[in-house]
């Protein structure tokens, strides 16, 4: 089939594709918050002033591989601060567990958190463990690729472990708050991503291996291939990089646009 528009050059599409990557990254970082977060969207009125570990962990991926370093190193920041801020409730939460109380789904960690790192007041569904093993994966990945020390963001690592490590196996929700009441491939995928990866790096204590060990024979299969190679080929990372920064992009454009027909837009 002919091409309506004519034969195109393997350069003109590439520069292109650069031009797309470059304005789509523009996008991310202005919206970027002052403290590192990367909002889940600027106007959907849902979303407007929160941030996601999983969303935000996928977005400085993409940052990641396309190289804007401080911008992926502010959001780690972000997220590693606002996990470090609450050392004392996951401790708490471990210690309920170890003396056999029954924990309700409201006191577990947040989903999102405000762009300055609080809980937010709005009502939302909020037990879900996927973003924690998503930072995880993403941090520690970030940091290997641009060879930078772990020790910046360690105490947040270890607050994340130790909720993972205690509550890995619980029901929750979903990536789309649905199903409380089941396991999920998606999130046993990101946890062991995560726990795996932290173990590999050498900054997650011997709990996170016992674990690993536990998880679901066939999760390691599940996992999303990005999540599971740690080092693809010069072709890949710029394919990754562009995805990366491309679907943020569209998420954002989409959600003005359908906001501003009144029809919002899932994430």
């Amino acid at each position: 089939m002919t091409d309506p528009a004519g034969p195109r050059s393997l350069a003109t599409d590439a520069a292109r594709l650069t031009a797309l990557a470059q304005s789509s990254h523009d996008v991310i970082t202005g919206h970027q918050h002052a403290g590192g977060a990367y909002p889940a969207s600027p106007t959907f009125s849902a979303y407007r002033g929160y941030a996601w570990l999983r969303d935000g962990g996928f977005t400085a991926e993409g940052v990641s591989l396309f190289g804007d370093v401080d911008s992926a190193n502010r959001f780690h920041d972000w997220a590693s601060d606002v996990l470090t801020a609450r050392t004392g409730q996951v401790e708490g939460l471990r210690e309920a567990v170890r003396l056999g109380r029954e924990i309700p789904a409201e006191l577990m960690l947040p989903t999102r958190f405000t762009l300055d790192g609080e809980a937010g007041t709005d009502p939302w569904w909020d037990f879900q463990t996927d973003g924690y093993g998503t930072w995880l994966w993403s941090v520690v990945t970030h940091a290997r690729r641009h060879g930078l020390p772990l020790a910046r963001w360690q105490s947040g690592i270890e607050v994340a472990v130790d909720y993972l490590t205690t509550f890995w196996d619980r029901p929750c929700y979903d990536w789309w708050e649905e199903n409380v009441e089941h396991r999920h491939v998606s999130t046993l995928g990101a946890i062991y991503s995560g726990l795996n990866e932290s173990a590999r790096s050498g900054v997650a204590p011997g709990e996170a291996t016992e674990i690993l060990k536990a998880l679901p024979k066939g999760t390691r299969n599940r996992v999303p291939l990005r999540m599971r190679f740690g080092k693809p080929s010069a072709g890949v990372i710029a394919l990754l990089a562009l995805v990366g920064v491309v679907a943020v992009i569209l998420v954002v454009v989409l959600g003005v646009h359908n906001t501003e027909r009144g029809t919002g837009v899932n994430r």
